[in-house]
């Protein structure tokens, strides 16, 4: 999509089709490469580039010796874990997007088992995930299932790949 984005010289569409396909599995598809490709498009298309925003500033709260941070889904608060390493936003359960039951995208990542102790998980999609004034919509999710205060006290799920990768993110 991206290249024909780039033969008809609509750089700015390429670099946002290669930006889409990289939240879509952040883990394989977030590589020098494709930062590279959307690089050079913002550069062509002389698109506005996330560089050229105010950025985003957040104080580090620390609970139980991890970074929380404020997230909405859907308008739907909670406290998530700041969470690099982890491919998907996770929330849990009660935090599903509102008026989704998953059925669109459910599938079974895991299988609740007193064998594996896993949590039951399925794919679906947030509409609208912010963070402060960050906000990316259509953000891929793993929404956990048994796991009310798997985190600890007062954390709702993990802050992945899926949102993060969207942005220009500096610790």
């Amino acid at each position: 999509m991206a290249r024909s984005y780039e033969k008809l010289g609509q750089f700015c569409d390429a670099a946002l089709s290669i930006d889409a396909w990289v939240a879509l599995n952040p883990g394989q598809h977030d590589t020098s490469q494709t930062r590279a490709m959307i690089s050079n498009y913002t550069a062509k298309g002389k698109c506005p580039a996330s560089t050229t925003t105010r950025p985003e500033v957040f104080a580090i709260r620390r609970h139980s010796n991890v970074v929380t941070l404020p997230v909405a889904i859907n308008g739907t608060r909670g406290t998530f874990i700041l969470d690099t390493g982890a491919t998907y936003v996770a929330p849990q359960e009660y935090l599903r997007p509102e008026g989704q039951s998953g059925d669109r995208t459910r599938k079974a990542l895991s299988g609740s088992t007193p064998q594996t102790g896993l949590p039951r998980a399925s794919a679906d999609e947030a509409k609208i995930l912010q963070l402060g004034s960050l906000q990316a919509k259509d953000v891929p999710i793993v929404v956990q299932t048994e796991t009310r205060g798997m985190y600890g006290d007062g954390v709702d799920g993990l802050l992945g790949m899926s949102f993060l990768s969207r942005f220009n993110v500096t610790i």
